[in-house]
C-alpha cells in the first residue's frame, strides 16, 4: 500500500516521505510529508501511515490508537467545537487547530494576550497531608502539567487533611469535621475545579456529599464541593488530552491503585498521560486492578495479610520485565516500593504524573 522515498535535497534541510493513501472515496491518492529530522519523520510515518486497524464505522476512515478513534467521531460526525479563539472569536474543532491559528494569524503580542485570558479552568489543588510531607515533587509537578495544559491554578492556604484514613478506621466524626474545614478552604464558587493526585484522597473528597448528606448546615456545600473534584488524570485528558511531551525510553508497567478504578471508575485517563510520552514502552500488567496490600490502613491493621497480598503484587511487576512501575496513589506507592525493595528488585515506583512532568522537561516546555 506505501510508496516510500526518503531524501534530503540540497537546496532544502527536511526529510520527504511519499505514501499512498486511500481517501474517504476509496480513491488511492500519494500525498509528501516533511520533517526536517529523521527520527521525526519515522515517527510520523509509524503513528500516522502504518498500523491504522481502528475503523471508524460511518467514514472508514482508520486510526492508530483508539482515542483518536473517539475525537474524529466528536469532531467530524458528532460536530463538536470547543475551542474558541479569543481574539477574533472563530470556532476550531481542536486545541491543536486553534494553536495553530493562533500562530499564523496573530501577532505576538495578541498570542500573549489569549493565553492569559483563556484557561480552560480555574483550578485549586490539595496538598493533601502524606503527599506535602513525603511527595511534594509531585504537587509541584502537578501544578506544571496543569498550566502547560492551559488551567490557571491557585493556591488554597487554609486547606488541611482531606479525612480519608479517619473515615478508614471508622472514626467518622472527626472525618466529618475535617471535610467542613476544607469546605471553609476550599469556597466551590471560586473554582472550576479541585485537582487530586492522590486516589485515597480524591475519592474521600468525591464522597463529601456522602458524609455530610445528614448535616443540614453544610450538606449542600458538600454537593458542590463534590461537583468539582477532579483527578488530575481527569482533567489533562479533558479535550484532546494532555500535550505531548519528549521521549523517554523506558519500559513501564502501570498498576491501577483500588481508590482511582473501583472508587472513581478511572481506567484509561491515567493510562492516556502514559501514552503521551513518546518512546514509552507500555506492559500491561496482569491483575492490575488486584490490591497491592496497602488499602489505605489496612496494610497497618492487618500487617500479614498486606505483606501477603504485596508480595503477590511485587511479583507480578517483576515478571513483567519493566524498568519502573506506575501508579497513582501515595499508599500504593510507599507499599509497593518497600515489597520491591525487600524483594532485592530494581524495579522503581512512581506516580505517572512524575513521568509526565519529566517528559516536558525534555521536551523543553518548562523554562530553564
Amino acid at each position: 500500500m506505501f510508496s516510500v522515498s526518503i531524501s534530503r535535497p540540497k537546496e532544502l534541510d527536511f526529510l520527504e516521505y511519499f505514501a499512498e493513501m486511500e481517501n474517504n472515496g476509496g480513491i488511492m491518492k500519494k500525498i509528501k510529508c516533511e520533517f526536517p529530522q529523521d527520527n521525526i519523520l519515522r515517527l510520523h510515518k509509524k503513528t500516522e501511515h502504518e498500523g491504522k486497524n481502528i475503523k471508524c464505522d460511518q467514514c472508514g476512515k482508520r486510526f492508530t490508537v483508539i482515542q483518536k478513534l473517539d475525537l474524529h467521531i466528536s469532531i467530524v460526525h458528532e460536530g463538536q467545537k470547543d475551542f474558541k479563539c479569543q481574539i477574533c472569536f472563530k470556532i476550531f474543532s481542536t486545541k491543536n487547530t486553534l494553536n495553530q491559528h493562533i500562530t499564523t494569524m496573530h501577532d505576538e503580542e495578541e498570542k500573549s494576550d489569549t493565553i492569559k485570558i483563556q484557561p480552560k479552568g480555574r483550578v485549586a489543588l490539595l496538598e493533601g497531608c502524606v503527599q506535602s510531607g513525603l511527595f511534594s515533587r509531585v504537587n509541584r509537578a502537578t501544578e506544571r502539567l496543569l498550566r502547560i495544559n492551559g488551567y490557571e491554578v491557585v493556591t488554597v492556604t487554609e486547606q488541611g487533611c482531606c479525612g480519608a484514613l479517619h473515615a478508614h478506621g471508622g472514626a467518622t466524626d472527626s472525618a466529618r469535621r475535617l471535610a467542613i474545614a476544607n469546605l471553609k478552604a476550599f469556597d466551590p464558587n471560586h473554582f472550576d475545579f479541585i485537582a487530586t493526585n492522590s486516589a485515597g484522597c480524591g475519592l474521600a473528597l468525591k464522597e463529601y456529599s456522602h458524609l455530610l448528606e445528614q448535616d443540614s448546615k453544610y450538606s449542600k456545600i458538600a454537593c458542590a464541593f463534590s461537583d468539582k473534584v477532579r483527578d488530575i488524570s481527569e482533567l489533562l485528558t479533558m479535550s484532546d488530552g494532555p500535550q505531548v511531551g519528549g521521549a523517554i525510553p523506558l519500559r513501564v508497567t502501570y498498576d491501577a491503585a483500588c481508590h482511582l478504578c473501583h472508587g472513581q471508575g478511572l481506567f484509561r485517563e491515567p493510562k492516556a498521560l502514559l501514552k503521551a510520552i513518546p518512546n514509552l514502552e507500555i506492559v500491561d500488567l496482569p491483575g492490575e486492578e488486584e490490591c497491592c496490600g496497602g488499602a489505605g490502613i489496612y496494610g497497618i491493621t492487618h500487617g500479614d495479610l498486606g505483606v501477603s497480598i504485596g508480595e503477590d503484587k511485587v511479583s507480578t511487576i517483576m515478571e513483567t520485565g519493566a524498568d519502573l512501575v506506575t501508579t497513582a496513589n501515595p499508599g500504593c506507592i510507599m507499599q509497593i516500593g518497600a515489597g520491591l525493595i525487600l524483594a532485592g528488585a530494581s524495579v522503581k515506583v512512581q506516580h505517572p504524573i512524575e513521568l509526565l512532568d519529566e517528559s516536558y522537561r525534555r521536551a523543553g516546555y518548562y523554562a530553564e
